[in-house]
């Protein structure tokens, strides 16, 4: 299922809609705009923290694993330090006072895109390990 482009079109889909919906209710309530930087650092930093500790599979030598890992963990790795960059981004802008009113919505926007697609990216890693060795998932021997 993960490895579909019907799944790539709608997690992208999806995640653009999301960003759109939070971009505007940032514009309207400008309060909620340390949310989306605190949130993504801490996905970002978990995601990055769950492939650390699943990538020691590698010095164990299990095939299937580490077939799922090089078969998902890119589509993981690079939006998690893409919104780990974003987010870090968005608070020195906010901490600075650099960022305006009208910058709050693009960061967010920008944000709350990252933040879908990396958990779209965290679901399809985590269902590829748990389904290790599955012909569906992209594990394929």
């Amino acid at each position: 299922m993960c490895n579909s482009k019907c799944y790539d079109v709608i997690s992208i889909v999806v995640s653009l809609i999301l960003g759109i919906v939070f971009a505007i209710l940032v514009f309207f309530f400008p309060t909620f705009y340390p949310l989306g930087f605190l949130f993504g650092f801490l996905l970002s930093l978990t995601a990055l923290l769950l492939m650390t500790i699943t990538a020691s599979s590698l010095l164990r030598q299990d095939k299937r694993l580490n077939n799922c890992i090089c078969a998902t963990g890119k589509r993981l790795l690079i939006p998690a330090l893409i919104l780990l960059a974003a987010s870090m981004l968005a608070f020195i802008f906010f901490a600075l006072g650099i960022a305006t009113f009208l910058v709050y919505p693009i960061l967010t926007f920008i944000l709350y895109t990252l933040i879908a697609y990396t958990f779209f990216s965290l679901y399809c890693f985590l269902a590829c390990l748990i389904e290790a060795g599955c012909h569906h998932c992209g594990c394929e021997e």
